[in-house]
């Protein structure tokens, strides 16, 4: 036979389960539009991790500017940090196409449709800055396709 359960710890795991379904008095409050006084409003936390292709949490190069490339310290940042999000590997934050390292163009050479280019989300020809906020990684063969339009301008 078992032993009885324990009333006390019972009514302590219920209790702990409806305080999880159950929102605060001011989180309901605060969904109604009515803010409980006194209290601050519940704010998200901010994420921990940047989101994938969003790369304004670098900071800008000390030449900033519009309609200019980017620094070498600044795609080398973008590209360490897009490998990083996407375990070991650099992806288009496009289609999510592994990349290959781009290299210097030779003559007669065609590159890898899938090498890394860096975009200037906003074209650099159109007044598009050199800011990370301002990047994105693609393939060589989206980046082409795009050539220097505005997404969704087209």
């Amino acid at each position: 036979m078992w032993p009885a359960p324990n009333q006390q710890a019972m009514s302590d795991a219920k209790g702990r389960e409806a305080a999880k379904a159950k929102p605060a008095d001011g989180a309901k409050k605060a969904e109604d539009g009515q803010a409980d006084a006194g209290q601050p409003p519940e704010v998200a936390p901010a994420p921990a991790k940047p989101v994938p292709g969003d790369y304004s949490n670098l900071s800008d190069p000390k030449n900033v500017g519009a309609g200019k490339d980017f620094t070498p310290a600044t795609k080398r940042k973008i590209l360490e940090q897009n490998k990083k999000q996407n375990g070991g590997v650099v992806k288009s934050d496009k289609s999510g196409t592994p990349t290959v390292p781009s290299v210097k163009s030779t003559s007669g050479v065609t590159p890898p449709a899938n090498e890394a280019h860096l975009d200037h989300i906003f074209p650099k020809s159109k007044g598009g800055t050199n800011s990370p906020s301002n990047a994105r990684v693609l393939t060589r063969e989206e980046n082409r396709e795009k050539s220097d339009k505005v997404e969704g301008q087209e």
